[in-house]
């Protein structure tokens, strides 16, 4: 049997550096392969539940691995390495709630293996610089000189490490959890924010204990004016996290710095709310301009960084307001007029849906993932609860919606992208999932922004967390004043809410070969971006949706696939649904629901028979497709009459023919070999003729297309027919199917009919005109 140490360090010498693994090793039975070992090393630990540990490492053994840690990290790698995070959760424990006045101080001699003590707080020094690993990893001392890991997880990776938590520096952490980690080390682990609080030396909760010499270069030597001009000299090498630091420093250590020398006071609040907003950290930048403005309320700069303030947290009339009133003593200051009329652009955005989508899709197509500067829009639907309890809460219209409204225009409340040279990797042995790449780095940006701007956290509380806690709408706070934020329940509502960004469909829009460097560039990015839109979040799902939902940028718009009643519910599909029935519900069962919509009950009610023998005749004809590969390519027309004779076996596998998805790939072939043939006419009716068996409607008929089944292919049927009916000088089908795909188009690109590029589409069509 594997012993705790092997199994140790077998785990800790797979998270070195290392050259990326090639994407096909990547896939779902290696990485639950992984998550079973994770499991195994867990329940090794856990043995030790209780305990003293085994074997405490030196002090001077734990600061040699940090420095070797250290010099990994900073150690130039060749081109084709990354480095790997990996964090592995083995207990969703809560956040302590308790005030400090009620919990007892411990030493690390107190710490036992696995428990968390939640009847007490620990303060402890740190003796290192951090470094990342699983999370900020650092060597801290308690007073009594005894040395131990400290570990902090969800603390953004966009912050600096060493500014967060620098040598010499003081933590309290609440309701401590002493572990044994994958790497081999005890130490204690804080998952959760509200558990940690950052202490200046001179506090009273350091000050109870008599520690070991500091060195003679800490800050506490320091003056504030000295700090004062570090602190700038780190906002001019944009160093801001540090800056940041040094204000802080400055301000706490001198309790009466405000009747000493207010002009040092107001300046170290207003260079740190500066800070403040370039970390993310809008509320607090609001607070330290509300400092200076109780002294000072016609300070300029302290009313237009709280004007700005406002503006990033996206409460755009606080802003205006905060504008107007800057204005009235300040008229000629343009940046408070600029400021003011780009609120009242994002007001009118929010009240009536005005926004011009042809200049946001340009932006966003200039870069990767572009963070667009608009409101959002909530048009005509609330949320309510559903009648069927099971499904919670909904949305719904509030009044009649035509086919194509705009419903939603939402951006993303957090987004993250996959990181060149990084790779993430979360494991949760408790609910034995697997996340990665930017999923795995999404839980941890939001629960800190929400952690620094808690009034924002309220919307985001009350998503569905996966049974993990109430919903709730107020967000409770310490008795010390820190609002509570359970991490794993953050996490928990990412996995349950989170959409991948999708682009505008594909082949409707011309590209440029890459170059050379962009293509390494390319290679070096190993997948997409996700994000959590709340409003967008609330809606259920049915395979049968009635919306269409597309990205500009991190922008989701939502549209009308269909007219929808009043009081109506809007649907999203959280699957594909032209997957099989089984692929689907499995999807859905890990969801913890399970589809009654019209298909998939006409799909479950199907005798098993009639299953196989169409799962049958599928495969059939893509062993068929693949043979034929090069004779499909170079549009043989002698393979119709083949292609032809599968469709017919694959239809007569239907009792009842309905949401035949089975069937737009070869009929997607044989109207492609028809048009390449000149079959002008044969390849109109195999076009019509699949989209009536998946859409249920008549492509040709005179009222609106409102599709039973909404796919995103029909835009590229629709626009086939165009073409096909241009060249018969059908002028009638032509513009009946040119409004049609117009309508699609501009559902699925979200710029709605009026700006979508039909023509352009069209042309860019034309370059491929293939269905398969």
């Amino acid at each position: 049997m594997d012993t705790l140490p092997d199994l140790l360090k077998e785990a800790a010498l797979k998270l070195h550096h290392s050259k990326p693994p090639p994407p096909e090793d990547f896939t779902t039975d290696s990485l639950q392969t992984e998550l079973f070992k994770e499991q195994k090393y867990a329940k090794l630990a856990a043995s030790q539940k209780g305990k003293k540990p085994r074997q405490r490492s030196t002090r001077a053994d734990l600061i040699d691995n940090q420095q070797k840690d250290q010099a990994l990290d900073t150690k130039e790698l060749p081109s084709d390495y990354v480095k790997a995070f990996k964090t592995v959760i083995t207990s969703e424990y809560k956040p302590s709630s308790k005030g400090l006045d009620s919990l007892t101080p411990i030493t690390v001699n107190d710490l036992l293996v696995g428990i968390i003590h939640r009847n007490n707080y620990i303060v402890l020094r740190t003796i290192t610089d951090p470094v990342r690993k699983t999370g900020i990893k650092t060597i801290v001392e308690d007073h009594e000189g005894l040395a131990d890991t400290l570990t902090l997880f969800n603390v953004n990776y966009d912050l600096d490490d060493q500014a967060f938590l620098p040598i010499n520096s003081y933590v309290l952490i609440r309701a401590p959890y002493y572990t044994l980690g994958v790497y081999g080390y005890y130490g204690v682990r804080c998952d959760h924010p509200s558990d940690i609080i950052m202490l200046h030396h001179e506090h009273n909760l350091v000050k109870q204990f008599s520690w070991p010499a500091l060195p003679e270069n800490m800050d506490t030597v320091l003056t504030c004016e000295v700090l004062k001009d570090q602190g700038n000299t780190l906002f001019s090498e944009k160093k801001h996290q540090w800056a940041c630091t040094k204000y802080t420093t400055a301000l706490q250590q001198n309790e009466s710095l405000k009747e000493q020398n207010l002009d040092m006071w107001v300046a170290l609040h207003s260079n740190r709310a500066v800070c403040r907003l370039k970390i993310f950290q809008y509320e607090g930048a609001i607070s330290d301009c509300e400092e200076v403005l109780k002294c000072l309320p016609k300070n300029k700069k302290a009313m237009f960084l709280k004007a700005r303030a406002f503006y990033f947290l996206r409460r755009f009339d606080k802003s205006a307001r905060a504008c107007e009133d800057l204005i009235a003593e300040y008229p000629d200051l343009d940046e408070a007029n600029n400021l003011l009329d780009e609120c009242l652009d994002r007001l009118r955005e929010s009240s009536r849906g005005d926004y011009d989508f042809r200049s946001m899709e340009d932006k966003a197509r200039s870069e990767d993932v572009a963070r667009l500067d608009h409101a959002d829009y909530i048009g005509p639907v609330q949320i309510l609860q559903c009648r069927d309890p099971a499904k919670g809460r909904g949305l719904f219209a509030t009044r009649d919606i035509r086919q194509g409204e705009l419903l939603l225009c939402e951006k993303a409340f957090v987004v993250t992208t996959d990181t060149p040279k990084r790779y993430y990797l979360t494991f949760n042995t408790v609910r034995k999932e697997v996340f990665s790449g930017p999923r795995a780095q999404l839980p941890c940006q939001l629960i800190r922004f929400i952690y620094d701007n808690p009034s924002t956290a309220n919307s985001i509380m009350q998503l569905d967390s996966g049974g993990r806690g109430k919903r709730s709408s107020n967000i409770r706070y310490t008795p010390e004043g820190q609002p509570i934020i359970d991490a794993f329940t953050v996490s928990n509502i990412v996995g349950n809410n989170l959409l991948e960004l999708e682009g505008v469909p594909l082949g409707l829009e011309e590209k440029e070969e890459p170059k050379e460097k962009e293509k390494d560039d390319q290679r070096e990015t190993w997948g997409g971006a996700c994000g959590v839109w709340v409003m967008t979040s609330h809606m259920n799902h049915s395979c049968l949706e009635n919306v269409g939902r597309t990205f500009i940028g991190d922008f989701v718009i939502v549209r009308a696939t269909k007219g929808i009643k009043k009081g109506d519910e809007l649907f999203q599909s959280y699957a594909d649904v032209t997957k099989p029935l089984k692929d689907r519900q499995y999807i859905f069962k890990k969801m913890g629901f399970m589809c009654k919509c019209a298909m998939c009950r006409y799909q479950t009610y199907m005798s098993t028979k009639e299953n196989q023998e169409r799962e049958k005749a599928v495969k059939n004809f893509t062993k068929f497709q693949d043979a034929s590969t090069k004779k499909i390519a170079k549009m043989s027309p002698d393979l119709a009459p083949q292609v032809r004779k599968h469709i017919d076996i694959i239809f007569h596998t239907y009792s009842n023919p309905a949401f035949c998805t089975e069937l737009l790939r070869p009929y997607g072939v044989l109207s492609t070999l028809q048009f390449t043939s000149n079959h002008l006419k044969g390849c109109a009716n195999s076009l019509c003729r699949i989209v009536e068996l998946v859409a249920g409607c008549d492509p040709l008929a005179d009222e609106e297309f409102e599709p039973k089944l909404w796919l995103s292919e029909y835009v590229y049927y629709f626009l086939y027919l165009c073409i096909v009916f241009d060249l018969l000088e059908d002028k009638k089908n032509y513009e009946n199917c040119w409004k049609k795909a117009k309508m699609i188009l501009g559902i699925l690109s979200g710029v709605g009919y009026e700006s979508a590029r039909i023509e352009e589409a069209i042309r860019c069509f034309r370059h491929s005109m293939r269905l398969y």
